[in-house]
């Protein structure tokens, strides 16, 4: 297992390598690639923040998919932000917010 995912498994601070946007770059490009094609065909944008959905329950989604991989939660922040999607983030710090439709092809085929 990558030493950087190992690290992160037990931390939830918003200082943790695994939760910034930039740990997107970590992944090989073919793995960008096909995450950021997976945000895209998933979600739509509009001009507000969702709250019923984080960016830890749409990196567990995504790693569940049967065409998915294990990612971190920086990773999915970082591949969100590189399909166009804005994000905030939640109380806690770690989490993100993104502002995508309640209506988006995602939740018409998964509960999360």
């Amino acid at each position: 297992m990558d030493s950087m995912i190992t690290q992160c498994l037990n931390k939830t601070e918003i200082t943790a390598p695994c939760n910034q946007n930039s740990h997107f770059d970590s992944l090989s490009k073919e793995k960008q690639e096909q995450l950021i094609e997976w945000c895209k065909a998933n979600f739509n944008a509009i001009k507000t923040f969702n709250d019923g959905v984080t960016s830890f329950d749409l990196k567990k989604a995504f790693s569940c998919d049967p065409k998915g991989f294990y990612i971190t939660n920086g990773q999915l922040k970082g591949a969100m932000e590189k399909a166009g999607f804005s994000l905030k983030a939640t109380r806690d710090g770690v989490n993100a917010k993104f502002n995508i439709s309640k209506t988006s092809p995602f939740f018409k085929k998964e509960t999360v």
